[in-house]
């Protein structure tokens, strides 16, 4: 029977405006509760007719995904706003802390939002494979909204000159005239806020299943787990976001409930550690992996790469492809490679895409030295600020986002689409040869000292000099960026050492950003010693920079120096 006083009688007008009032309460449940009132409200919420009531609900709690897809996510994509709504609600469910996993072939009851697509790999153990729901969580990382240039402080701001003297300045001069630290943006949490990163901070802040950070601690181990879906995954929110969310787990039972299937509790207890005993043996297993000499290879382009045997057929698909034998953390596939032909024997840009395993523990180990100097210490603030993350921060405000067929090369795509040009800092970390050499004879791991490494932030100046065709399908209005400069050498402090430096800006198979750069040797600016392969954090132009590994540049001799670096665009 229906009445005036039931909720069958409303127009569907105000149903649709009570259902987003719900999304803006955060009641997404409440949602589906009431989507089975009756077979019209059912019909209403999940068989509309368009996409009109699930875009205004997608929109009251994440960023709109269709600004910006140009630039970043190569072809566009339709965008279903209701199954992408219901599969992030599902995934903040299931990472709920005290969570005990999935179960196989799970679908969601009635009191939770459906979602058709819904499933979860037939592989490795379905009751704790939380690959699925950090996939999406990665997705919203994805599809950030742009932060505006207009947000962005001018050059004459910083600096006190236009932006076209930046490049005729020696590095003496720019550097005395910039930053040590990223800009921040006023007014971020007004005119540019992001409903993403604040849906992402609920999620992930709140503490993750505690078997996540449990393998995560055991991953040296569980070799088999390392380079999982799940723990790729995982590894690369923690070289976005850093570790503290890790650290946020906290079990609801006894510590062994959680460990029963681990044959190695008794080595590591991480329920029963404390935060800074998280934090040691966190930062302990990220040295062991970023000091690793005989990590680079002519198959990882000498950087923090993986090989695939087949990439994803849609650039920047959450689907990982399957990887070579190398990828394994262990020395027997590292077969050493003279350095004779060694570009040519370099898998193609369509063949690798970040190893996020070493990426993290890049992170992890340089934020880390960052926090522990006080004179460092006030860089992390807008460094490691998630809103960092968002794409645009860098790009030039007359960059056209335009798609057109590339065709030959014109001046629409010859343009600094990566945020080249400008005045960067760099912090280089590395480890005192003789200690580098000891390190790597024993289980590094098991080392229960504190290992001290060396810790040295340089300037550097980036001008484009010329452009490639990108070789990714779906990004050839991202061209290959070469560009020059100079940055601060090993002794910037003490002599204003300055160093050439040339290199190229690129995308790789996964729509990754890879960055490679040479640095000469003191005296010769025609010779290069080092070579950096770093990959962009966040979005195209974000104010969160790059991070990767550095190593001698001819490649020609084992035991060559290895170390980390992040970099981040200061004007």
């Amino acid at each position: 029977m229906q009445s005036s006083n039931c909720v069958q009688a409303l127009p569907l007008e105000v149903v649709e405006d009570i259902l987003v009032f719900l999304a803006i309460a955060g009641e997404f449940t409440s949602i589906s509760s009431f989507a089975q009132a009756c077979r019209r409200l059912r019909q209403f919420v999940y068989d509309p007719t368009d996409n009109h009531l699930w875009h205004r609900i997608f929109l009251t709690t994440f960023d709109d995904p269709c600004i910006g897809l140009g630039e970043a996510q190569g072809a566009q994509r339709p965008f279903d706003w209701g199954e992408e709504t219901r599969k992030r609600i599902q995934a903040s469910l299931l990472l709920r802390p005290g969570h005990k996993g999935p179960e196989p072939g799970l679908r969601a009851p009635v009191h939770r939002l459906r979602s058709a697509e819904w499933e979860h790999p037939s592989e490795g153990d379905p009751l704790t494979d939380y690959s699925v729901p950090l996939r999406i969580v990665l997705s919203v990382f994805n599809n950030l909204a742009p932060l505006p240039r207009s947000s962005a402080p001018s050059s004459e701001d910083l600096i006190g000159q236009e932006g076209s003297f930046v490049r005729e300045m020696s590095l003496v001069e720019a550097d005395a005239r910039s930053p040590l630290a990223p800009p921040t943006v006023q007014g971020l949490w007004s005119s540019h806020l992001s409903r993403s990163i604040l849906w992402l901070y609920s999620i992930l802040n709140r503490g993750l299943p505690l078997i996540l950070p449990c393998r995560f601690a055991h991953s040296r181990i569980d070799k088999a787990w390392l380079h999982s879906e799940e723990s790729l995954a995982l590894h690369k929110i923690i070289a976005l976001c850093g570790i503290q969310f890790l650290l946020n787990a906290h079990p609801d039972g006894p510590a062994n409930e959680y460990n029963w299937r681990w044959k190695f509790k008794d080595r590591f207890q991480w329920p029963r550690l404390g935060e800074q005993g998280r934090r040691d043996l966190i930062k302990r297993l990220c040295q062991a992996r970023v000091f690793q000499m005989d990590y680079p290879s002519v198959r990882r382009c000498w950087g923090p790469f993986l090989q695939a045997e087949t990439y994803p057929q849609t650039a920047g698909s959450a689907k990982l492809p399957p990887v070579t034998p190398f990828s394994s953390y262990s020395t027997e596939d590292d077969e050493y490679q003279p350095s004779i032909g060694r570009r040519s024997l370099e898998p193609p840009a369509d063949k690798i895409y970040p190893d996020w395993v070493h990426l993290s523990a890049v992170r992890v180990v340089v934020e880390s030295c960052l926090r522990s100097d006080d004179v460092f210490r006030d860089i992390l603030a807008p460094l490691t600020d998630w809103s960092a993350l968002r794409p645009g921060f860098w790009v030039p405000s007359n960059v056209d986002r335009s798609q057109q067929p590339l065709g030959n090369l014109s001046s629409l795509y010859e343009r600094d689409w990566a945020g080249v040009e400008g005045v960067w800092q760099r912090c280089v970390v590395w480890l005192d040869y003789d200690n580098l050499v000891t390190q790597n004879y024993v289980d590094f791991g098991s080392n229960i000292e504190p290992i001290d490494e060396v810790v040295l932030i340089v300037p550097l100046t980036m001008k484009i000099t010329g452009y490639s065709p990108s070789v990714i399908p779906g990004y050839e209005h991202l061209p290959d960026i070469r560009f020059e400069g100079e940055m601060g050498g090993a002794l910037w402090d003490l002599e204003q050492d300055i160093r050439r430096i040339h290199g190229t800006v690129s995308v790789i198979a996964d729509g990754s950003i890879r960055w490679s750069t040479y640095s000469s040797p003191a005296g010769d600016p025609e010779d290069d010693e080092w070579a950096s392969e770093g990959v962009q954090l966040g979005g195209i132009g974000s104010r969160c920079g790059i991070l990767g590994l550095w190593t001698g540049a001819s490649h020609d001799q084992q035991g060559e120096p290895i170390g980390a670096w992040w970099q981040w665009r200061v004007v």
